[in-house]
């Protein structure tokens, strides 16, 4: 098809249209596609809805087929783990498998255009949108932002591929006081360094679209930045696709003060390439009138209108508008199987005083509101997943032997003392089942207090009376405050929400069935008063005595790390530079285990006319180390990745290896550019 004839043969009220979105009513939104007011939907689903809706885009005059947009964040009906919990998986071919899988069950109810990845980094765990990052690394966040994007746009079956839309551009997760919504402010070093990289390789892995983040930088909204939406976006990260706005934006621009009115936020709006308008109706409403006293505007409007029309064409909407007959399933069992691995891969064991893994010779209790919930396991963003696609842990574990089970409310005002007491008398361990309630995390859902919720901690200090092996498996969609819960537990077990397959996944590590194996993607503070805590902070004159009058500044558990039923060593490792960084290292695994270890490297830069981490991430591989046996690994880095062009030859750079970014072997290289 000849996109730009089509676009030359299009009214002004047509290719308006191509720039509006809406998640209106059936009935709104049926109406306004047949006279061409909308080009574009979102939150509507269904087969045959959906080939309603394209059937009356495609009666119009242009016959041009409708974007149907949707927030597939983590799974479709078979939902997997939340973003940050995937990524504590370190397992990025897991990913790509499991978020093409979510894009294939989209499809069978029409959706062809995924607001996803979301590519924002936050310090911050009150931050409700926690979950939806890969954590706090640029650089491991990219990494997982790609395998994302190619999840979403490998095409289908049929050759039609859905568009991912990567979010939120850009700077969303630096809110004041982990506030949705909130002001953003921080310079351009951290613009380039911290948030950039993300979108850079999305963009440059082939990101379809990009959407807008409500906040702010540098005194301006960035809905109305043209530092950002123009110069960075466009110019210098070289995007050519499609921009689209977050929920009503540009009408926003008015309640932030920037604009006086609807009217000059949409002039402004179009002329910064922001391409479809969600759900606002501003261009709707004012882009034929802005046209008409401002008839320069055109150029812009073709330009969108280009953009989106070239964005259909290569996703092969004309060939293929229709919902894809018979071509995938949802919540199969191959679905469910590769969920319930992401979530197994995504546990973290934080402690262990050597009573996990259980057997089946121990009598033991599990207690808490996560032994019958459902709900939560899904965590925010869960798209169509639904509680009873849920397997809880009670289901799991209730066949195997000597298991009692006590479920309560997550406030534990159901708790009978008298009848809890009896039952833990009669068992040798206890397992505490706590967390957060789902409706805390995901947007807007911000929290002032990052301790177990309820109180539920008291159910610790009841259980502790009488003298039993605790464990605590905590269940959450943000990083807890667990310091005090560490100290009172002999083991602790941590997922981020889990999905469909939470249950079978807990009981799987709980039994020693799968070797514990994820790792944190942030870092967990000790106390509130230390956040925003991150393990690569910039470097820092007088760092050998700034600290804490009452507290010390280390976490209490670093980024990368994550224990194992068994423990590898280190027996030698090597480094040394070619064309690229090779490092060597043997592994051994004394322990009755098979071993999935994440090695991770790390660098650091002595000196440079801009401020550098202490310490950052430039590569990492997850091995499996069989029991009894040790294993040679190498990885290979190319370097020129990480440095700054500019940096001195013949300058000393420090290599760090480890299983975690905190305890690792410090080694050297001699860099001559």
């Amino acid at each position: 098809m000849d996109i730009k004839n089509l676009l030359n043969s299009m009214t002004l009220q047509e290719k308006i249209g191509e720039l509006c979105l809406t998640g209106s009513s059936k009935d709104r939104v049926l109406n306004g596609i047949s006279i061409g007011k909308y080009g574009s939907v979102l939150n509507h689903i269904g087969k045959d809805h959906i080939n309603e809706l394209q059937s009356a885009a495609l009666n119009n005059n242009k016959k041009i087929p409708l974007l149907v947009g949707d927030d597939v964040i983590h799974g479709y009906r078979s939902v997997f783990p939340v973003p940050i919990g995937l990524a504590c998986t370190f397992d990025l071919d897991l990913i790509e498998k499991l978020v093409h899988m979510s894009t294939e069950e989209a499809s069978t109810e029409g959706i062809n255009w995924i607001y996803s990845p979301m590519l924002d980094l936050t310090h911050d765990p009150r931050w409700g949108r926690i979950m939806e990052t890969a954590g706090e690394d640029p650089y491991y966040s990219s990494l997982v932002g790609e395998r994302f994007v190619k999840g979403i746009q490998t095409p289908l079956k049929d050759g039609r591929i859905t568009a991912a839309c990567a979010k939120h551009f850009i700077g969303y997760g630096a809110v004041e006081a982990g506030l949705d919504y909130n002001t953003t402010d921080y310079s351009e070093h951290r613009l380039n360094k911290l948030y950039v990289p993300t979108f850079k390789k999305a963009i440059d892995t082939g990101v379809m679209s990009v959407m807008n983040a409500f906040t702010t930088y540098n005194g301006e909204a960035v809905t109305g930045s043209k530092r950002l939406l123009k110069d960075l976006l466009r110019d210098e990260l070289n995007f050519k696709g499609v921009v689209v706005t977050d929920w009503a934006c540009i009408e926003q621009l008015k309640e932030h003060k920037q604009f006086k009115d609807d009217y000059d936020a949409c002039i402004n709006s179009i002329k910064l390439g922001l391409d479809i308008d969600m759900h606002s109706d501003v261009y709707y409403r004012y882009l034929e009138e802005a046209v008409e006293k401002n008839p320069e505007l055109l150029k812009y409007i073709d330009e969108s209108v280009l953009r989106v029309l070239e964005m259909k064409e290569k996703m092969h909407l004309f060939e293929h508008p229709y919902v894809l007959e018979n071509a995938y399933e949802v919540l199969t069992k191959e679905n469910r199987n590769l969920c319930l691995q992401g979530a197994k891969e995504s546990i973290i064991l934080l402690k262990n005083d050597d009573i996990l893994p259980l057997n089946n010779k121990d009598k033991v209790l599990f207690v808490g509101p996560f032994v019958e919930e459902k709900d939560s396991h899904l965590g925010a963003w869960s798209c169509k997943g639904r509680p009873e696609y849920v397997t809880s842990v009670y289901e799991a574990l209730k066949d195997v032997p000597n298991t009692f089970f006590y479920p309560t409310k997550f406030d534990l005002s159901d708790i009978d003392y008298n009848i809890l007491e009896e039952q833990i008398k009669l068992v040798d361990k206890v397992v505490l089942c706590l967390g957060e309630p789902r409706y805390m995390n995901g947007e807007n859902n911000n929290r002032l207090y990052l301790d177990l919720p309820f109180n539920q901690e008291n159910l610790v200090d009841f259980v502790n009376r009488f003298n039993k092996k605790v464990v605590t498996f905590v269940f959450a969609g943000r990083t807890l405050i667990l310091d005090s819960l560490q100290e009172k537990v002999n083991s602790l077990v941590f997922s981020f929400n889990m999905g469909i397959e939470a249950g079978n996944a807990a009981k799987e590590v709980l039994y020693g069935e799968y070797n514990p194996s994820g790792k944190t993607v942030v870092t967990f503070p000790k106390t509130f008063g230390q956040i925003p805590i991150y393990y690569n902070r910039l470097t820092t004159g007088r760092s050998d005595i700034k600290h804490y009058v009452d507290g010390t500044m280390d976490p209490l558990y670093p980024f990368g790390y994550g224990l194992h039923y068994g423990k590898l060593n280190i027996l030698s490792s090597n480094v040394v530079m070619n064309d690229k960084l090779e490092v060597t290292l043997s592994l051994e695994n004394n322990s009755n285990y098979d071993i999935e270890e994440v090695v991770q490297i790390y660098l650091s830069i002595p000196y440079y006319k801009y401020l550098r981490p202490i310490k950052e991430l430039i590569g990492f591989e997850k091995v499996k180390v069989e029991k009894a046996t040790t294993k040679e690994l190498k990885l290979t880095i190319d370097l020129n990745t990480f440095l700054p062009n500019d940096i001195d030859n013949n300058i000393k750079l420090g290599i760090e290896i480890g299983f975690d970014s905190s305890n690792t072997i410090k080694n050297s290289i001699v860099y001559k550019g």
